[in-house]
């Protein structure tokens, strides 16, 4: 009735062949906003970068849902990049309110 095995007749695939370009974009462009938050974050740029590094870096850890593989190529980059961009960003009050 089954034959030598059970599951014969499912073919293993990678999730590279399930997702397709989806799963390479989204993994792809996830390590792109991570290094672009980062940077962003780095450079301060007079408080401007540190804000657009922390939305960066938010836009990356909400776009991780997207990415099938763990763990999430680009993550901790969209972290570091939030934390530092919010960082900067309340540094920055602080020194023109000051």
């Amino acid at each position: 009735m089954f034959g030598d095995n059970r599951f014969d007749e499912y073919t293993l695939v990678t999730s590279k062949e399930v997702g397709g370009p989806m799963v390479t974009g989204a993994i792809d462009s996830l390590r792109l906003i991570g290094w672009t938050s980062l940077i962003l974050s780095i450079l301060w740029l007079g408080g401007i970068g540190s804000a657009a590094g922390a939305v960066f870096g938010l836009i990356g850890v909400l776009v991780r849902g997207r990415v099938t593989v763990w763990p999430v190529p680009g993550l901790r980059l969209c972290v570091a990049g939030l934390v530092l961009g919010v960082a900067g960003f309340v540094a920055t009050l602080f020194v023109y309110l000051m």
